[in-house]
Order: structure tokens, then C-alpha cells, then sequence
């Protein structure tokens, strides 16, 4: 179902499947009721301040004006980073949830949009030897070159909550079912060879929201009980499956989802519904708990690893606070003039987050992961 304008396209229903469409600036998101935090009607976001922080660098202006896209109608957000680490990227969203798509040098030079009017995308992620990819939410995976040459991946693509799933090479993709379909399955497809496998069929089962072993030969996954075709009966946890052996084994004790696999490989995040997020091996045993009440809940990432697994980035009460996997040290990174925050993501060395803010002016950030430096990067005004 394909709206013809943005003011239409408030909610679809089947199979007990909602998609809540919220505006936050200008972008829309889109949320399932079933899954746990993200039936969410709005999301808040409000400005902080930090003390202890210095006065953060300001930032260039984005001289690049955009026809159709003023600065106070538009929102940067989904910052991402090239893997090699010598390029960024981010998604400029429009009016009427039209998109543009820009790349820039990793200090802000050279910025310039390689496609505009995209409708209605939703994540976008850049991953190694597969370039940038973007979700949109009328379920479709596309794959853009730097040149704005666009192709579709996956025609049915149900995105996650947190991210894209892939693997590290970039060659495998993940995605779920339709919440409340009670067919399962959990499906990863080869980008470069083509082959599809399917990863659970039990009709007593809804799964989504996978998230890829680093090697792309495991899954886990969050589940849902169907007692009855199209309803849902609570959460079933979080599981893990292998691609080679197949079969699959839960990790989680009491509920939990949006699993976010390690880049090591060694751990799995997820949250647990209550307030927390959980670090369990793939085996399911626990190794740490850290209080996250009050997580922004939104399409972009609230919580992510760090590239060398060692520290956890949680967009929290509408500052992006990080967590030491091994300490459990909280250490607020975002000072007060960034302003209302709207995405992040990690550098490939684990040093810095490329943050999106503003709302009358977005802008584009680096923060230090030791919260010891912000400076400002661009903005559009």
C-alpha cells in the first residue's frame, strides 16, 4: 500500500500489523505495536544541558542550498559513516517525507546530495564492499551507488527496529515478517550471489527484527507467540539460529527485543522491556546489565555498539550517553548547544560518534567517545 501524500498515510492494519507514523521534524517514523517499546504515538525530544563539557566547536555552514528543501523544513538524520572510515554520509529529510541522500568528506568537505526525492525512506546504512543501502516503509531494500544510481535488493523487505541487518562483508541481509502474520519466518539473502534462506516456519511463532552474526552464519532474532492466526500472545524472547545447522535455541530468560549482535561476535544487546538493556553470550548467558529508563525510542539507532565491541552508545533522555561493556561506566558524551538530537552513529575506529541534531537548524556533529570533545561539523544555517 503505497500512499499518495504524506497527510494520508497515518496507519496500515493487517494481520494485526500497525505502522504508527510519527513526525518528528519533518521525517516519519514507523513503529509495530507488538514490539514491546515501539508502539509509540510520539517521540519527545527536549534539550539538556552539560556543565562540565566546554563550548563545542561551531559548525561550517552547508553552503550547498537544496531547491525544494529549506533549512527549517528539514531534518538531517541516519548519519553514517564509510567503513574505511575517510567518508560520511546522512539522510537530509524533506517535506511530505520526501528524502535526499548526501555524502561529504569524514571533516565535512565536499558535501553534496547524490539523490533527492526519495519517498518515504526509512534507514540507511553503508556497509563494506555493498555500499550504501537504504530501507523505505513500503517494504523495499535499495542499494544506491555514490553516483545516485539506485537498484532494488529485496522487494519485500521488512526493515528492523535499530538498524539494517548485515554482516560484517556487507554481503548478507536479514529481515523479519510482518508483526502478528504467524508464519514466521526470519529470511537472509546474499546480496552478491542471490540465494535466499529461510530461518523458522512454525506458524505458532511470529519472528522479526534479526540482527546477523558478524560471519553472517548466525541469526538471532526476536519472537512472538500466535496463538491463533493474526493474534499475538506476548513475547516469546529472543532466539538464535544457525544458518549451517539450522535450529534454533532462545537466549533470553524473560522476553526482550531489537537484538543487536557484537561486532566481535562474542556478545548480543538487546533490551529487555524494562528499562534495561542486556549483554548475553550467543549461548545466553549474562554478562552485564545497564539501565537505560527513558531511551529515546526511534528508526535511528538508540542503542549501538561500539566497532571494537568494548563500549555501548545509548541515546538516552534525549542525550547519547555511553555505556564501558566491562565497567558499566554511564559518561554522558553530548553537550546542551548540540540541541535536539535525531541520530548517531560510531566511527570505525570507536573514537567518535557522528551525531544529528537541531530541529530550526539541523546540523551534524562529532563528539568524542570519552565525551571530552563536540565539534560541529555543518549545518543548514
Amino acid at each position: 500500500m503505497s500512499p499518495s501524500s504524506s497527510e494520508g498515510f497515518d496507519r496500515v492494519v493487517s494481520c494485526s500489523y500497525i505502522r504508527g507514523v510519527t513526525k518528528v521534524g519533518v521525517r516519519f517514523f514507523r513503529s509495530r505495536a507488538p514490539r514491546g517499546w515501539r508502539a509509540r504515538a510520539s517521540v519527545a525530544l527536549a534539550v539538556v544541558s552539560l556543565a562540565a563539557l566546554a563550548p563545542p566547536s561551531p559548525a561550517a555552514p552547508l553552503a550547498s542550498a537544496t531547491a525544494g528543501c529549506p533549512a527549517r523544513e528539514s531534518t538531517i538524520v541516519d548519519p553514517v559513516w564509510s567503513p574505511d572510515a575517510k567518508q560520511i554520509a546522512w539522510v537530509l529529510s524533506c517535506k511530505k517525507a520526501v528524502a535526499q541522500v548526501w555524502i561529504a568528506a569524514a571533516d565535512g568537505s565536499r558535501a553534496h546530495a547524490i539523490a533527492r526525492n526519495i519517498p518515504f525512506l526509512y534507514q540507511l546504512a553503508w556497509v563494506r564492499t555493498g555500499g550504501l543501502l537504504y530501507s523505505v516503509i513500503t517494504d523495499q531494500l535499495w542499494r544506491l551507488s555514490l553516483t545516485g544510481r539506485r537498484s532494488v535488493v529485496v522487494s519485500e523487505f521488512q526493515p528492523s527496529a535499530q538498524r539494517i541487518p548485515t554482516d560484517a562483508a556487507g554481503d548478507r541481509v536479514a529481515w523479519g515478517v510482518l508483526g502478528c502474520a504467524c508464519e514466521g519466518p526470519i529470511h537472509v539473502k546474499s546480496l552478491f550471489s542471490g540465494w535466499t534462506k529461510t530461518i523458522g516456519t512454525n506458524p505458532r511463532f511470529s519472528d522479526g527484527n534479526p540482527t546477523l552474526s558478524p560471519d553472517g552464519q548466525r541469526v538471532a532474532f526476536e519472537r512472538e507467540r500466535c496463538p491463533a492466526f493474526g493474534e499475538c500472545g506476548g513475547s516469546a524472547g529472543i532466539w538464535v539460529s544457525s544458518l549451517v545447522v539450522g535450529g534454533s535455541r532462545r537466549i533470553s530468560s524473560s522476553g526482550g527485543n531489537s537484538p543487536e549482535w557484537s561486532p566481535d561476535g562474542r556478545s548480543i544487546l538487546y533490551d529487555d522491556g524494562h528499562g534495561h538493556l542486556i549483554v548475553v553470550s550467543p549461548s545466553g548467558r549474562r554478562k552485564a546489565t545497564f539501565p537505560v529508563e527513558g531511551a529515546t525510542k526511534s528508526p535511528a539507532p538508540n542503542f549501538a555498539w561500539s566497532p571494537n565491541s568494548r563500549n555501548i552508545a545509548v541515546w538516552s533522555h534525549d542525550a547519547l550517553v555511553v555505556f564501558g561493556v566491562s565497567t558499566v561506566r554511564r559518561t554522558r558524551v553530548t553537550p546542551s548547544s548540540i540541541g535536539q538530537m535525531s541520530g548517531f552513529a560510531w566511527s570505525p575506529d570507536s573514537k567518535t560518534l557522528l551525531v544529528s541534531a537541531g530541529s530550526s537548524c539541523p546540523s551534524l556533529w562529532l563528539v568524542g567517545a570519552d565525551g571530552s570533545t563536540a565539534r560541529g561539523l555543518l549545518r543548514r544555517c
